[in-house]
């Protein structure tokens, strides 16, 4: 008896849910969550994208950096090697030093001495 009276209740309910307004309805709004998530995600892909551009740029700095310091210390090395023989002389600390030091460093050098 219980049962017969709730579907005496809603006697249009079951016929509504079935018709083409309220299907169509129900399509439309999951057509709408799904253009939010897609947007979402758009706006996610898009954001690690700028995140991803942002570090690259920032890495290829740093390496381009570390490239300038790694062609000085070849340079250097260079010098060392090939132009130890290559000595100039220092009149206020009557030194001798080599031609591809600074004397400002030289001097300090002496000083320290």
């Amino acid at each position: 008896m219980l049962h017969g009276e709730e579907e005496g209740r809603f006697p249009n309910h079951h016929a509504e849910m079935n018709s083409p307004q309220y299907i169509n309805k129900k399509f439309q709004d999951i057509i709408k969550n799904l253009e939010k998530s897609l947007s979402q995600s758009n706006n996610y892909l898009q954001n690690i994208k700028t995140e991803v551009e942002e570090n690259n740029q920032l890495h290829k700095k740093e390496i381009e950096n570390f490239e300038k310091k790694l062609n000085l210390t070849k340079s250097v090395l260079h010098d060392i090697i090939d132009c130890s023989n290559k000595k100039k002389y220092c009149p206020i600390c009557q030194k001798t030093f080599l031609a591809f030091l600074s004397l400002v460093k030289t001097l300090a050098w002496g000083a320290m001495s």
